[in-house]
């Protein structure tokens, strides 16, 4: 079984380094916007790990058929499946949320963003199919359509977000500071 340890940690540790510089040195970005990409990095990494770890690997010899890992059919969500597709919806709300702090977006820029993205999930996981037969992990359909749905759902908690955090602004003397600067300059786009 190959665990989300160290050394993965440590790997996407030296991976958020380079680019953090990147961004703050040849990008010039702002130390407000580089704390929400930092958040979401985190944040996409946690995905990562829930969804492609731990690997489990069996041992030969065994009946491995990988399309008995593969489902290419919707089932009707309040079925036997409910509690995954909750979590799938759950798991994809930080996307559509904490995305349009970094990109500007609309409605289908955040569905296609996060189908996008959570196709690449399903894609990492066919590919461990692929490597490593014996991997338990399922490449479903439903995992998109709900992971989609999520995203779409972060989306108008953000776009809620927005307007509430307009009212306050406008409403209330509030002393700005930088992130509550840079979070008024995207609000404020929409």
């Amino acid at each position: 079984m190959l665990r989300f340890n160290l050394t993965p940690i440590f790997l996407f540790l030296i991976i958020f380094i380079i680019l953090f510089f990147y961004l703050y040195k040849r990008k010039n970005k702002t130390l407000a916007y580089l704390l929400f990409w930092s958040i979401f990095y985190f944040y996409l990494i946690n995905v990562i790990r829930l969804t492609q770890f731990p690997l489990f690997i069996l041992e030969y010899p065994f009946e491995y058929n990988f399309l008995d890992y593969i489902n290419f059919i919707p089932n009707n969500p309040f079925g036997n499946n409910l509690y995954t597709s909750v979590l799938n919806v759950i798991l994809a709300i930080p996307f559509g949320f904490g995305l349009p702090f970094l990109i500007k977006m609309n409605w289908k820029k955040i569905a296609l963003s996060t189908m996008l993205f959570s196709l690449l999930l399903e894609l990492l996981q066919l590919t461990a199919h692929l490597i490593l037969p014996g991997h338990n992990r399922m490449v479903d359909i439903n995992d998109l359509i709900y992971n989609t749905l999520g995203g779409i759902i972060g989306y108008a908690l953000y776009k809620l977000f927005a307007k509430i955090f307009k009212i306050i602004i406008s409403k209330y003397d509030i002393e700005m500071n930088s992130v509550l600067a840079y979070v008024q300059k995207i609000v404020s786009t929409d």
